[in-house]
């Protein structure tokens, strides 16, 4: 690839960007061509189902790993989709003591209560900030122990 288009290194300011499935073929093909330097290899013994799994896993634990230290800390994960899932997982992982998720579908909040999530809000039901105040106290913020 040519480094000369990218705006300070940075391949999503290209002027000539071209993502895969949006500005060329992509996944929703049968077949289509990938420059080796964008395939990651999987082990061979490892299901296509969890390999599918690996880029949203890995765009989770570098939002996560962004917060400065998460030893301790509170957080919050709006929307509990297959990332917010993810994200309550790395959070907790990286040394989170407390995730608060939130959603509008119960049986996404279930799945992330049971996977990590130390408080869930329904915000269809009830308000998200007098809900955030119940888990992390009434200054609202999100707060170390």
């Amino acid at each position: 690839m040519n480094l000369k288009y990218f705006a300070g290194g940075k391949y999503n300011l290209c002027e000539h960007l071209k993502v895969m499935g949006f500005q060329t073929t992509g996944t929703a093909s049968d077949y289509f061509a990938v420059d080796a330097s964008k395939v990651t290899p999987i082990p061979e013994d490892m299901p296509y189902s969890q390999g599918a799994m690996l880029e949203p896993l890995a765009v989770t634990v570098h939002a996560a790993k962004r917060f400065p230290d998460l030893k301790g800390a509170k957080a919050v994960v709006l929307g509990c989709g297959p990332i917010g899932i993810l994200l309550v997982q790395s959070l907790k992982a990286l040394g989170a003591a407390q995730v608060f998720a939130t959603d509008i579908s119960d049986k996404r909040l279930e799945l992330a209560k049971s996977l990590g999530a130390d408080f869930v809000v329904n915000t269809k039901n009830a308000d998200y900030a007098t809900e955030l105040v119940k888990a992390f106290g009434p200054d609202k913020r999100v707060r170390r122990n």
